[in-house]
């Protein structure tokens, strides 16, 4: 399932601005009652419910897309985290300055969100234990 991250806060007024209450409104997008309580809460939403939202409301793509990086100055822009999830392993990137400085790779050993998360954790450490053994060396 792919997810579209939301600006909850423009949502939020669209909501208000329609009349509806959050559970009318989730009612409305054919979602149970709890539905955007629980999306308002998480800041994301399946792309199939927010394009049938759209639809209904006759909205652009772009009306409710969470722009994270549209709020943050250039200037603190410095580092990034790439993960790339494969079944059988993650991968963890991080970039200074948009180069990439250090990577690792971890093996998932159990199908599971707590495997997954496992290997993430591995993954990050083995991060951790470079940079640590980078700075021993300057």
């Amino acid at each position: 399932m792919s997810l579209v991250y939301i600006n909850v806060s423009e949502l939020k007024q669209f909501i208000e601005e329609t009349g509806f209450t959050q559970k009318s409104f989730s009612q409305k997008i054919g979602r149970s009652e709890n539905y955007m309580d629980n999306i308002l809460k998480k800041g994301a939403m399946s792309k199939t419910a927010y394009d049938f939202m759209l639809a209904c409301f006759h909205l652009p793509y772009e009306s409710f897309i969470n722009k994270p990086e549209a709020n943050i100055p250039a200037e603190s822009k410095l580092y990034c985290l790439n993960l790339d999830v494969h079944p059988d392993k993650v991968r963890i990137g991080l970039e200074w300055n948009g180069s990439e400085i250090y990577h690792a790779y971890a093996k998932v050993k159990e199908d599971s969100e707590k495997g997954l998360l496992q290997s993430i954790s591995y993954a990050a450490h083995m991060l951790y234990k470079m940079a640590e053994q980078t700075s021993m060396r300057d």
